[in-house]
């Protein structure tokens, strides 16, 4: 991307009555590149992060923060906190998330956005291959099981956890994307905030993780969108005139 705005930017000089169209291609442009290099960079941060997280629960040097903090968490005892971690802890199962990225796909293709549509399901499907393998990398690595045996089943990184945090992060993303209404989009977004953390948080309350395996998740739910959004936005800005020109064909 940034080899095109010397380009641009000749062009735009060399023809003063373009200029205020090269102008805004060389803002658009530099604008592109900038976001595309933030998702990069955050993605290779929370990679970094992920590695030493996982190769400090794995050698134990994790163990005795896990303990205290998940001691502190289990001893606070609130009605409402508790009511809010049992109205969470369904909604951030995997088959929930499924359900609801289906219907939304769905509800996109019925309203005509289906560029929109398949932007998301090809979202969906790359970042979930990359979290599926990073996620069986992490717990065999780590050997973490949960705080109370469960059959010695591997606890880090927290499903739950890194489930709530992709969805609802993709869907804060969606949101001020296609600048919803501001009127409903700071009480979704405010709702979509809490429901991530409460997603970890409920985790460590009813004590199924340590707060490493949250840790580690929601590191790797920044890695997921780190993938996700940039897929997202080069399959909306590929497939939106595709699909306009075909759509324009079939009307005539």
């Amino acid at each position: 991307m940034l080899t095109t705005l010397p380009g641009r930017f000749y062009r735009a000089v060399a023809k003063p009555e373009r200029a205020d169209v090269g102008i805004g291609l060389l803002r658009q442009s530099a604008k592109e590149a900038f976001g595309r290099r933030r998702y990069r960079v955050s993605g290779l941060l929370a990679l970094a992060l992920i590695v030493v997280l996982t190769l400090a629960v794995r050698s134990d040097d994790t163990a005795g923060i896990d303990r205290s903090v998940l001691a502190w968490i289990t001893g606070q005892r609130w009605s409402f906190v508790e009511s809010l971690f049992h109205g969470v802890s369904p909604v951030t199962r995997w088959t929930f998330h499924g359900a609801t990225c289906l219907l939304g796909l769905v509800l996109f293709w019925v309203l005509g956005y289906r560029d929109r549509s398949v932007a998301i399901l090809g979202a969906a499907l790359v970042s979930g291959l990359v979290l599926y393998t990073m996620q069986l990398m992490m717990s065999q690595t780590a050997g973490q099981v949960r705080p109370v045996n469960y059959s010695g089943t591997l606890s880090f990184p927290s499903g739950h956890a890194l489930s709530g945090f992709v969805v609802f992060g993709f869907a804060i993303f969606l949101m001020t994307h296609h600048s919803l209404n501001l009127k409903l989009r700071v009480p979704l977004i405010a709702l979509a905030v809490v429901l991530t953390f409460a997603s970890g948080l409920s985790r460590l309350y009813f004590v199924r993780h340590w707060p490493s395996d949250v840790a580690g998740a929601w590191l790797l739910g920044v890695l997921g969108l780190a993938v996700a959004i940039p897929v997202y936005l080069t399959l909306e800005k590929t497939l939106g005139p595709v699909m306009a020109k075909r759509e324009s064909a079939d009307s005539r």
